[in-house]
């Protein structure tokens, strides 16, 4: 027996000669969405979301040859609104490589509306879509907007002349409208508690740096990490007392501060530890500045009158792990061979550093 959503095969066989094209395809784009609402009802992560818009978007409305026309699903950062490719589907597995780089740069999400385009090339074609390495195009491209806000956009090409059918523009803008709306939410469910900070150095304490860091990961934003790690501290608490110890290590996290940028994040992560994560930077450039930091440190504790202090360093870049646990386990093995090599220095993990000294991890 068929189900309440579904059209007996007998009824549909007997009616389909008689149906015009616009019914044919809004019983196509009802039974799309359908199945989309199935697909989606178990999904209950951004990871399982995902997964089901790009089954989604091969099940669109093929293209020629019966296979997937190139489609990809372009998603924002909350915070920057930088570009971001996480799927990506098409006859060799590959999407039609938008060069937008933000939302601002997208006419879909400039206007609120879906834009079809017959040809990349006419004067009033998307800038964005000229001069592409697989030649000119057709395109449309559905925004994903929730409330006002920019969450992503749909982009599907075609051939010159032959932009994605009215039935394919129907089917990316129910996945649009269902995706952002469940982007939305599960993002609101996953940001992280407001962060609370270290009484004894003013820095984020451990479980809020973590969270910064792992929405960062969830967000697609590259960023570099740092291990920083106070050479000698239990000498030196012995040595000066434990009330100038923990003044040293406040010292540090306050250089740390001072001589990154706003955005960037210092937390504490052990007794005589600090993290920093500085989002859309590189290893080089994280390496950089911590190099500025070493110096800054060295005259903030003349400053303040305090005993000499340094630290070693170990930088690691997000694109080297799959989870936070690999980026510190690398952090940690960088730090290791700083003070192997003598301590007050900056080492950057590269992924066969654990072959080449398998003896700091």
């Amino acid at each position: 027996m068929a189900g309440p959503s579904e059209t007996p095969p007998s009824l549909l066989a007997r009616s389909a000669p008689t149906l015009s094209p616009l019914a044919l395809e809004a019983i196509a784009r009802v039974a799309f969405e359908d199945r989309l609402e199935r697909a989606l009802g178990p999904a209950t992560s951004i990871d399982a979301v995902l997964e089901v818009a790009g089954r989604a978007m091969q099940a669109a409305e093929l293209g020629g040859a019966g296979i997937p026309a190139p489609t990809e699903l372009l998603l924002a950062h909350p915070r920057t609104g930088k570009f971001s490719q996480v799927i990506e589907v098409g006859p060799e597995g590959e999407g039609p490589g938008c060069p937008a780089a933000a939302t601002g740069g997208c006419e879909a999400l400039r206007t609120g509306r879906t834009q079809v385009y017959d040809d990349a090339d006419a004067f009033d074609a998307c800038p964005n879509l000229r001069d592409r390495e697989a030649g000119p195009c057709s395109a449309a491209c559905v925004p994903l907007v929730v409330l006002g806000d920019a969450i992503g956009v749909l982009h599907r090409t075609g051939l010159v002349g032959t932009p994605p059918s009215s039935l394919a523009v129907a089917q990316l803008e129910a996945l649009g409208g269902r995706l952002g709306t469940r982007l939305a939410l599960l993002r609101a469910l996953d940001a992280p508690a407001p962060a609370t900070l270290d009484r004894a150095t003013g820095a984020l304490d451990r479980p809020s740096i973590e969270a910064r860091a792992l929405e960062l990961a969830r967000s697609l934003v590259p960023f570099s990490l740092a291990q920083c790690d106070a050479d000698g501290f239990e000498d030196y608490a012995t040595t000066f007392g434990h009330e100038t110890a923990e003044r040293a290590l406040r010292t540090v996290a306050t250089a740390a501060r001072e001589i990154l940028r706003p955005d960037d994040l210092v937390g504490r992560f052990g007794e005589d530890e600090l993290l920093v994560v500085l989002p859309e930077t590189s290893a080089g450039e994280c390496q950089r500045a911590l190099e500025r930091l070493r110096e800054h440190l060295s005259l903030t504790l003349t400053a303040s009158g305090l005993p000499p202090l340094t630290c070693s360093y170990g930088v690691v870049e997000s694109s080297l792990g799959r989870s936070l646990d690999e980026l510190l386990v690398a952090a940690d093995a960088a730090v290791a061979l700083a003070k192997d090599r003598g301590r007050n220095r900056v080492v950057v993990a590269r992924e066969n550093m654990l072959d080449e000294y398998p003896g700091v991890a």
